[in-house]
């Protein structure tokens, strides 16, 4: 765990004022959890085939087996959430989260279908959130509390104009493309949501702190007929997705998340037909800026 405590807990905490719940309360909880101390050893296993590339199979291979025992150990919890566990369980969410963002950054073969594994993503993250349910309360007057506090507190601020008028061109294409009105209002209000995550992210950089939960909580926060449109690869869906896929390139400094915003875009790019292309004209410029 040493790894884990010096390096890899401040790939978690992603800001300093996490640091301590990151290198200290939570591999307390995981001494009484080993679902959450298996997944702590997968992320520092990949951790450390990202810093090693000499011996990036061995760890990579380490850090498969940990997640594997890790899944097996925890979804017989998820059938029993306590006062007691819920901590555990949360964390483990996160590092689980991160570890599937991960994964494919490290094992330096490109995902086939970068959509396909991101809607896997975002099934397990709204998965794990409705099953947390009530616990949430427990969650928030734990010793890990502020992790969902920060972002629950933080003053938003505008997003810049540039996001605001490339979600202005969305929600006229979808005004123009969506012939059915609830089907509009189902983008609409992702479209609202995706509006929250970029004014989170402002906020945070205002504050000189990189920002990496609202990247988790829009899948979360979308209404549950979105990942059905994107996995019949709707184009309005899609076209949606190729804004997220900006906010993912924003923390693209931590090497979970490299350059997954880039296979997002370029996915989405490839997918939707000629006459959608200039929907997602910011998204591709904004990618090829910052990279």
């Amino acid at each position: 765990m040493r790894h884990y405590i010096l390096t890899t807990s401040l790939v978690l905490a992603g800001r300093p004022i996490f640091t301590s719940i990151w290198q200290d309360i939570v591999p307390r909880e995981a001494e009484s959890y080993p679902f959450l101390m298996h997944g702590l050893l997968a992320i520092t296993a990949l951790d450390l085939a990202h810093s090693q590339p000499s011996r990036q199979q061995f760890y990579f291979d380490l850090a498969i087996r940990h997640q594997d025992m890790a899944i097996a150990l925890f979804r017989p919890t998820l059938n029993d959430i306590t006062e007691a566990n819920s901590s555990a369980v949360f964390a483990y969410s996160g590092v689980a989260t991160i570890i599937a963002f991960a994964m494919p950054q490290v094992s330096g073969t490109l995902p086939s279908d970068p959509i396909a594994d991101l809607l896997e993503i975002f099934k397990m993250t709204r998965g794990i959130s409705a099953v947390l349910g009530a616990a949430w309360g427990w969650i928030d007057r734990s010793s890990l509390g502020p992790l969902i506090r920060f972002e629950r507190d933080l003053t938003l601020v505008p997003a810049p104009a540039e996001v605001v008028d490339a979600l202005h061109v969305l929600e006229e294409r979808n005004r123009l493309s969506t012939e059915d009105e609830l089907v509009r209002e189902v983008y609409n209000s992702v479209i609202m949501n995706l509006r929250s995550v970029f004014e989170h992210q402002s906020a945070n950089v205002n504050r000189t702190v990189s920002s990496r939960a609202p990247t988790f909580s829009w899948p979360i926060g979308v209404t549950s007929a979105y990942p059905i449109a994107l996995a019949r690869r709707e184009p309005m869906a899609l076209a949606i997705l190729a804004h997220y896929g900006v906010i993912v390139n924003n923390i693209r400094d931590c090497w979970c998340f490299g350059t997954w915003g880039s296979w997002i875009v370029n996915a989405v790019s490839r997918a939707l037909p000629e006459e959608w292309q200039p929907s997602i004209q910011w998204p591709k410029e904004k990618i090829a800026e910052m990279n």
